[in-house]
């Protein structure tokens, strides 16, 4: 548990990133439920929010390779009414930045390219979407988020388009805020930041991703694996205590 300077606020996180890559793989083991619950019990929680924001990502991620329909909007234009998106159940891939290099939509249709190393301040993934023949068309630059406000790094948007391969570069780009349904209709437009901020143009959408109805207890939370009792401390009001 972190607590600001004055230990008027805190916030809950892992105890390490290998702590938290355990905990989520174990959730996935059990299934999506008790994630879903969490992440729709946390919602207005600041103390929370970093451990939510974590756990959303991977359950974006793994709902967006099950495929569906998504509900998504413009963020560019926001009098466009709101459409639905077709995405193909696909693999997820993680990739070294290496690999981005060689993957070419000719041979991958389709896929959900999610990076190992945490360099790319601007991407949380890249999904390849297919067109009507099953041949690669889009790529949607996607960013997971929990929060209304996300600015851009413009630098680091670059930095991440660098690294593609050729083939992934000619395909049709779109930037995908992925937000939880509480965010869906009041997400906005996001603001590019840094110096090279002017010279990004790229159309921004955001995609709901769905989320169960039932809410769940922050007992059955602590409850799901001894992992997360060891690696974690339950939240406490130390302005209270202190």
């Amino acid at each position: 548990m972190q607590v600001d300077e004055n230990c008027s606020r805190k916030r809950l996180v892992f105890g390490s990133g290998i702590i938290g890559q355990r905990v989520m793989q174990e959730l996935h083991r059990q299934g999506t439920a008790e994630l879903a619950k969490f992440v729709k019990w946390s919602a207005g929680r600041p103390d929370l929010a970093s451990l939510r924001g974590i756990m959303f990502q991977g359950l974006a991620h793994y709902l967006l390779c099950r495929g569906g329909s998504f509900r998504m909007r413009s963020l560019s234009n926001p009098g466009e009414q709101e459409v639905s998106l077709e995405v193909p159940e696909m693999e997820l891939m993680e990739v070294q930045d290496s690999d981005l290099k060689k993957i070419s939509p000719t041979t991958k249709g389709s896929g959900l390219l999610v990076p190992v190393a945490r360099n790319f301040t601007a991407v949380d993934s890249f999904l390849i979407l297919p067109d009507s023949n099953g041949k690669a068309a889009r790529l949607l630059l996607i960013q997971v988020t929990v929060s209304a406000n996300h600015r851009i790094s413009a630098s680091g948007l670059q930095t991440s388009m660098r690294k593609l391969s050729r083939d992934l570069k000619g395909l049709k780009r779109e930037m995908y805020f992925a937000v939880p349904p509480d965010l869906f209709k009041q997400f906005r437009k996001q603001q590019f930041e840094g110096a090279a901020k002017d010279s990004i143009e790229i159309d921004q959408f955001a995609i709901e991703i769905p989320l169960l109805a039932v809410m769940v207890s922050p007992l059955q939370l602590w409850q799901l694996h001894p992992l997360v009792m060891a690696g974690m401390v339950a939240a406490v009001d130390v302005g209270t205590r202190l």
